[in-house]
């Protein structure tokens, strides 16, 4: 767009005063002063009015032709406004087409789509026409100051806010996916049932969810750009929801794992009205009692997971539902930056099949001698030495600051830079703000000046972590495992950042940054920087550093990671949520935590960012070898993750889901189950299997549902045998009957559009060749 902005006013023409007119909009109580209504006294006058406009857009570009955009922000929302204008339009459009030689010097109007325009273009160009390949980002204007100004500011902005809508997201997905077996289930089973009454009812909620879910994609709110108490409604908002779709899985799962019990099931954690975090309930094992809990992973294939319960007691062992006893470790409990004395944190290696209920139950332990073992070791104080190691590799740390200094791989014996730093970028009062992003300068080794902090190193049997605590401002913890599985060859990261702390000074106008700097030497032959970032995990777009411009011209969004590499090695960081990133040196990773900022941008917001909720943010760090083939890799048009990072991203936005057997419960009969009759391929994820509402009431439910399947690029070149050989051997051919609901019947399956709005043809079983590799098919399916 050549001019100021996308609405009517400012994209018809350079003179926005003129442009005014040709606003018909005319709804009670809405006020509009130049609204004028075409007739055939003033079409020609506003006719040639309008087509000066066009033609001095149009004059701007090589091939003569000009995109207008009608509306803009809360426009078309009432019915009328859509006749008023199209009526007006239709009148200027027919009389300028039909004098288009004796007036117009041949040009013409039209109503079109984006297609419409660059077919258009292509008529006038041929296929010369120069073409651009990528997105827009960076995003910058020249509205406000005459210089630019960049919009990389809310790819971060209001992080508490982009976390909620991942959670919801999550939990929605969850309560789909066991909606649609737990409704079609029952509905074949126990027609007119008390339980198939308890999902209608449910499903309902269900429906708000997407809409409170969908109304928060808005431009100005999963972007934090809305006025604080707006922002204060969102949450309640996707709080609700949150709520509700957790208390519906809780439902369908106390249907799926019994008979006739309800209301058995307690929340793990949950989020209280005082705090911006989740906290996790305590789990109390009296003598001779155990606690079960019931575990769901709702993704599409196999996992190991560490999960985590807070116990009131050391002496607790967990076993399977076979009577397996559990690896589990005890760690120490951190508040308010102490060790608490009454409350542990029970780790518990488990395996989890694609798509299933699990449980584990939790006993006391007797035997003193195997709690001693299981219970981690802590070092704290001065520390010469801080470093933790397993299998794979030894994570060595700067004892003064307690982050990461570097990383030595066992397999190759060799020491690399692997360093971890957090600092601040000062903002520029009234060019930084809630959209835009601009830097006075960094402040380096941000922590330097912060004397009260304390680092921890915590060693037990299937973690080693290291925590160091500056005050209430950050608690950053740096862990790996020792499982004999996948997750030994990752480095977890978890921050929990809260800007209201006062111990550190002034955090007014500070925008927090934590840096990876590694020796990976991400240079293209251009000695550019080069790193890849998401398109919402579906596409991965590379990216360069610009020298000329400085940092908040370079920075882009990420919503899953942020990858750089060179010809030995790919370093990935996984992440929960949107946020902005870069590559602001050679081998370096860069994230944006949260903004605190006290002035508004002049974008529209009226205001700063100066209420920032605590946030507990997590990462996932992963060092991956290229293989060692005897001939070159083949030169690449795209780059794309590995199987492994593929799995992690999906583990990390989808948590293995918990609930607690209540304590008048503790006897009864639960039953594991698989929701599947067999697995996925292991490069197809199930996006989501959610239930179509009926035409007329959204808020009832179909015999239809919608089964949505991504098959994954990755990047064969990248060594992860230990990921192939625990996950992906028994995978390859399962996925073929249409049967593969467990004990629910299939009626026929369709293939449709993306919405399943669009229909095609029937199948009678799945193939691989229905679903190529970076490719999203819908499949409609309808249950008996």
């Amino acid at each position: 767009m050549p001019f100021d902005i996308y609405t009517t006013q400012s994209s018809c023409g350079p003179d926005s005063k003129t442009c005014a007119l040709f606003n018909f909009r005319h709804i009670p109580g809405d006020y509009n002063k130049n609204r004028n209504e075409i007739s055939e006294n003033n079409v020609q006058f506003y006719s040639n009015l309008l087509i000066n406009l066009y033609r001095k857009t149009a004059s701007l570009f090589p091939h003569n032709v000009a995109l207008v955009l009608l509306g803009g922000d809360f426009a078309y929302a009432n019915e009328h406004e859509f006749d008023q204008q199209y009526s007006n339009y239709v009148k200027l459009f027919n009389y300028i087409n039909s004098h288009s030689n004796e007036e117009f010097n041949g040009a013409t109007v039209q109503f079109g789509t984006a297609s419409d325009y660059f077919n258009e273009i292509k008529k006038r160009q041929g296929d010369n026409f120069p073409t651009f390949i990528g997105d827009f980002f960076p995003y910058a204007d020249i509205y406000n100051t005459g210089e630019p100004n960049y919009w990389t500011g809310f790819y971060t902005t209001r992080p508490f806010y982009k976390l909620l809508s991942r959670e919801l997201e999550h939990n929605l997905r969850n309560s789909e996916i066991l909606f649609t077996i737990c409704f079609n289930k029952m509905r074949q089973l126990k027609e007119n049932s008390i339980e198939l009454k308890i999902l209608q009812r449910n499903y309902g909620k269900i429906v708000k969810a997407r809409k409170n879910l969908g109304l928060f994609q808005h431009h100005d709110a999963i972007t934090g750009t809305s006025k604080q108490y707006v922002m204060k409604d969102y949450q309640k908002m996707l709080e609700n929801s949150i709520k509700e779709t957790i208390n519906v899985q809780r439902n369908f799962i106390e249907i799926l794992s019994t008979e006739n019990l309800r209301n058995f099931l307690e929340l793990e954690s949950e989020r209280s009205p005082k705090s911006s975090l989740k906290m996790k309930k305590v789990i109390e094992i009296k003598k001779e009692e155990s606690k079960k809990i019931l575990l769901f992973n709702s993704l599409s294939h196999d996992r190991y997971e560490v999960i985590s319960v807070h116990v009131s007691s050391s002496y607790v062992s967990a076993f399977d539902s076979k009577e397996k006893l559990l690896n589990s470790q005890i760690n120490p409990i951190f508040i308010n930056g102490k060790i608490s004395s009454n409350i542990m944190e029970l780790l518990i290696l488990i395996f989890i099949p694609a798509l299933s209920i699990k449980i584990i139950e939790l006993r006391e332990e007797l035997n003193q001698t195997l709690a001693d073992e299981r219970t981690s070791k802590i070092l704290t104080g001065d520390l010469e030495e801080v470093f933790i190691e397993n299998s794979q590799m030894k994570l060595i740390f700067d004892s003064d600051s307690g982050f990461l200094n570097s990383m030595i791989q066992k397999q190759l014996n060799e020491e690399l830079k692997l360093q971890i730093s957090f600092d601040a970028y000062q903002s520029v009062p009234k060019k930084s703000g809630a959209y835009l992003f601009r830097a006075f300068r960094v402040y380096e080794e941000f922590f330097e000046s912060y004397i009260k902090k304390t680092i921890y190193i915590v060693n037990g049997p299937i973690a080693s972590e290291v925590t160091v605590i500056y005050g209430n401002l950050l608690k950053h913890t740096l862990k790996i495992f020792n499982t004999q599985t996948y997750l030994d060859d990752v480095i977890s990261i978890n921050n929990v950042i809260d800007f209201e702390d006062f111990q550190m000074g002034n955090m007014k106008d500070k925008e927090m940054i934590m840096r990876i700097k590694s020796s990976t030497a991400n240079i293209d032959v251009e000695e550019e920087r080069e790193f890849f970032t998401d398109l919402n995990g579906f596409q991965f777009q590379p990216r360069k550093t610009t020298r000329k411009l400085e940092i908040e011209g370079n920075y882009y969004p990420i919503t899953s990671l942020i990858f750089i590499q060179d010809e030995i090695q790919r370093l990935s960081l996984l992440t929960t949520h949107a946020q902005g990133a870069t590559s602001s040196d050679h081998g370096v990773i860069e994230v944006m935590l949260d903004r605190k900022i006290m002035m508004d941008d002049g974008y529209g917001m009226g205001e700063g960012i100066f209420v920032n909720p605590k946030t507990e943010q997590n990462f996932l760090l992963t060092l991956e070898n290229f293989k060692k083939l005897d001939e070159d890799r083949p030169e690449k048009q795209y780059h794309v993750p590995s199987l492994l990072v593929h799995h992690l991203t999906n583990s990390l936005n989808y948590p293995v889901t918990y609930f607690i057997v209540g304590h008048k419960n503790k006897n009864i009969k639960l039953n594991e189950m698989k929701l599947f009759n067999f697995n996925l391929p292991c490069d197809v994820n199930l996006i989501n299997f959610r239930t179509m509402s009926d035409i007329e009431l959204d808020w009832l439910p179909t015999e239809n549902s919608l089964l949505i399947l991504h098959r994954v690029g990755f990047d064969y070149y990248l060594n992860n045998e230990n990921f192939s050989e625990q996950i992906c051997k028994n995978y390859e051919n399962d996925f073929q009957s249409l049967q593969f609901v467990n004990k629910v019947r299939t009626k026929k399956i369709q293939m449709t559009s993306l919405t399943g709005t669009e229909n095609g043809k029937f199948i009678t079983t799945f193939t691989n060749d229905m679903l190529e590799p970076m490719e999203i098919k819908t499949f409609k399916i309808t249950f008996h």
